[in-house]
């Protein structure tokens, strides 16, 4: 994640990734809009209730103020009972083609 967001990871452990890690007005990596913030909070209900998660676009502002476009896919956490404890969210950069088929996709 440092490298890709310019935060050390010991700069977000305990901050909430929604809202506070990823958000619109003092989080580390800002959102480009509120809908974009909308989008991030469905797709992490999705994963608390079960629901398989795509690859989906994801846009932020890294610490150097540069924005990076990338795919993000999460995917529920859950304990030894099968409750859902939390999420695992996995964040990559896309290759070329994927980019141009996001874009696609977009329009």
């Amino acid at each position: 994640m440092t490298k890709l967001t310019g935060w050390k990871r010991e700069e977000v452990m305990d901050k909430m990734l929604f809202g506070e890690v990823f958000g619109i007005n003092k989080a580390c990596c800002r959102l480009k809009s509120q809908e974009a913030f909308v989008n991030l909070g469905v797709v992490l209900n999705h994963a608390m209730t079960g629901q398989v998660s795509e690859k989906v676009p994801f846009g932020f502002c890294a610490r150097s103020g540069k924005h990076i476009e990338c795919l993000l896919c999460v995917s529920k956490k859950l304990d030894s009972e099968g409750s859902v404890t939390g999420v695992f969210c996995f964040l990559q950069l896309a290759s070329p083609e994927q980019q141009e088929a996001l874009h696609v996709q977009r329009l």
